[in-house]
């Protein structure tokens, strides 16, 4: 058979669709043709690199796949970190992440939450603290220091906020009643100059009795607080006490001053307890009730001023004025250095 017909059929037998009978006669015919072989390899180089082709096709689409899963991911990923970004930048500048304490008023109007910066801006700013009421009162204010307490009236008409500026506390009230308030420690200081009360305390720069004020409580009536004082008198005495504050009236009333005790002598030991205070024992220089020198123990709190020392130690000089509570401990209200 001619080199045409079976070059004819040759894409067939290629490809393998050729039927046996034709499959044969074009063997028969390769065998003694040369030309034929060459044209049927060709043919079958030409599948190969097609194949081949469409292999690395198929290579390439699934890289390409690849890529755009793994872009895929990386956009949701950081979508996520974006998210999650944002919403932790928006609680930041709301102030969530600073709230130290949140009170609701006793009759379950007003809510109260504090926070350990100023948030009334943009960003939370360090230096100040925020009360922000919400409920049937709403609003914001902006106190000097730091947060020390807060105290709502039995009846919930009143509050007394406690924050430390400078190192001494400042009181302020708020009336919901009559939606007012003021300094507190203010007020209480012209009460106290009225009634003629602590002489000896020095003057402060507004001519009041330079006199620092804690709340301690409500009395059950709602409008009257139980107040104590501290102070270091013209004489350098420690002194301090209790009495009450009538926020209606602007009166003040029952001062009881606790009594104080001074103890002089040298320092043995000192050491801290289980809950953190720190105390220490002393020989007194005079002999006590019993015609003994006995050891004293004075647990210092952190209001205890220390004057002419920076710490305790042992063998120092020193006198003691302490409150008593129980043998043996006496809480320290100063500790001053002495020859």
């Amino acid at each position: 058979m001619n080199c045409g017909v079976i070059r004819d059929l040759l894409p067939l037998y290629a490809d393998g669709v050729a039927g046996d009978e034709t499959r044969a006669l074009v063997e028969q015919h390769l065998e003694t043709c040369a030309g034929c072989r060459e044209e049927l390899a060709r043919m079958r180089a030409a599948v190969e690199a097609d194949a081949a082709d469409d292999a690395g096709f198929g290579r390439a689409l699934q890289r390409q796949k690849r890529r755009r899963t793994r872009r895929t991911v990386l956009l949701i990923a950081a979508a996520v970190v974006l998210g999650a970004a944002v919403c932790l930048g928006i609680l930041w500048s709301r102030g969530v992440f600073h709230i130290v304490d949140r009170q609701t008023s006793p009759d379950g109007t007003v809510t109260t939450t504090v926070y350990s910066r100023n948030v009334t801006g943009a960003f939370p700013t360090a230096g100040d603290c925020t009360l922000r009421d919400s409920g049937a009162v709403r609003g914001s204010t902006v106190y000097g220091g730091t947060f020390d307490g807060l105290w709502w009236s039995p009846d919930g008409r009143y509050q007394v906020v406690s924050v430390v500026d400078g190192g001494r506390v400042q009181l302020w009230f708020h009336n919901y009643s009559r939606n007012s308030g003021g300094n507190l420690t203010a007020w209480v200081s012209m009460a106290v100059q009225s009634a003629g009360w602590f002489p000896d305390a020095p003057v402060s720069e507004m001519e009041w009795p330079d006199v620092e004020y804690r709340f301690l409580q409500w009395a059950e009536a709602g409008g009257t607080m139980l107040l104590r004082y501290d102070y270091v008198d013209t004489g350098g005495v420690d002194r301090a006490g209790y009495f009450w504050y009538d926020c209606e009236t602007g009166q003040v009333r029952g001062a009881m001053e606790l009594p104080t005790a001074v103890a002089r002598g040298t320092v043995l030991d000192t050491g801290r307890r289980i809950d953190g205070t720190e105390f220490f024992t002393m020989a007194l220089d005079e002999l006590d009730g019993n015609g003994n020198v006995v050891e004293f123990v004075a647990l210092v709190p952190d209001t205890a001023q220390l004057r002419g020392l920076e710490t305790v130690e042992k063998d120092d000089r020193v006198a003691v004025v302490y409150r008593e509570s129980t043998a043996l401990q006496h809480a320290a209200v100063s500790v001053t250095a002495i020859p």
